[in-house]
């Protein structure tokens, strides 16, 4: 297996997109639409012709140009046709440029990493199959999930699936957990607007019984996979449990299909508790880190945080 490093303008797209729609382990992150948005001048690895390959998140920041995943691209990592073992994967970790002197990316969770070159550490991700008939998935949520449904009721929440990003936006500024700059919000804008005229795409809402939207979230999905990316409430939303309804209902709305559903936003503190509640199981992702920045960049990186 060769493993060639590709700058952003010499990737073949049409054979990069090839190579994730056929990857046992695809997901939405890495196709090429996706990463244009997300990160635009991402890079790539690619074995042999196109057989696996690995984006490169490649950003620039005091003349420094270094590899850095962000928030919407939580599982990159190694996409390809077969399983691959430890020693594949730490080859293509080994073929990363040595000119990225800082380095922090997550893998995907079905990349295998043994006596890696990079410092690691583990990050946990929540996932729902949902092929199950609805009641025998509810049968799977906590007592306590059911309470806050009953709760969500009798303050005739209402869950819509055809709510507007904007409005998500405003719940996800005010509530201000994710850390997220306002052009990471206009990537967003711009990201759902693709998506949800593709189908790829939709945005639930709750809302209360003044028909005040207190909860959203955006899903995006993509084969048999689908990966809540951003949810967001207000105050009112945690008394009447108005985001454990809309999760229900998306439960709910697409049981006995052949899908995963990736409860990736629901990693912050203050919503982790919901995969459980209905029943996720958690798994690891592999994040590698490297920083041999000059010392004086690293001060520099200390005081723009």
């Amino acid at each position: 297996m060769k493993i060639h490093y590709l700058k952003h303008k010499e990737i073949n797209i049409r054979k990069w997109d090839g190579a994730v729609t056929a990857a046992f382990n695809s997901n939405i992150y890495g196709f090429s639409w996706y990463l244009n948005m997300v990160s635009p001048n991402w890079d790539a690895l690619v074995a042999d012709d196109y057989e696996a390959v690995m984006p490169l998140p490649v950003a620039t920041k005091y003349g420094i140009t270094y590899v850095k995943g962000n928030f919407f691209t939580y599982e990159l990592g190694v996409f390809s046709t077969k399983v691959l073992g430890a020693d594949e994967i730490n080859a293509f970790l080994f073929a990363i440029p040595h000119k990225f002197k800082l380095i922090d990316l997550n893998l995907n969770s079905f990349n295998v990493v043994e006596k890696c070159i990079f410092e690691t550490q583990q990050n946990i991700i929540y996932k729902l199959d949902l092929i199950s008939p609805y009641p025998i998935l509810r049968d799977y949520f906590h007592k306590n999930t059911l309470t806050k449904l009953e709760t969500a009721s009798s303050k005739n929440i209402k869950i819509l699936n055809s709510a507007n990003i904007s409005d998500l936006i405003r719940l996800a500024v005010a509530q201000n957990i994710y850390n997220l700059k306002t052009e990471d919000f206009d990537m967003l804008k711009l990201l759902s607007a693709f998506a949800v005229s593709r189908r790829l795409g939709v945005v639930y809402g709750a809302y209360d019984s003044k028909n005040s939207i207190c909860a959203a979230a955006f899903f995006l999905s993509i084969q048999n996979k689908v990966i809540c990316l951003l949810a967001a409430q207000n105050e009112e939303a945690k008394e009447n449990f108005a985001l454990y309804s809309l999760v229900n209902k998306f439960v709910a709305d697409n049981a006995e299909k052949n899908i995963t559903l990736d409860f990736r936003t629901f990693t912050s503190p203050l919503l982790s508790d919901i995969p459980v509640a209905f029943g996720a199981h958690p798994g690891k992702v592999t994040a590698i880190k490297r920083n041999i920045l000059p010392w004086y960049v690293k001060i520099l990186r200390k005081l723009d945080k």
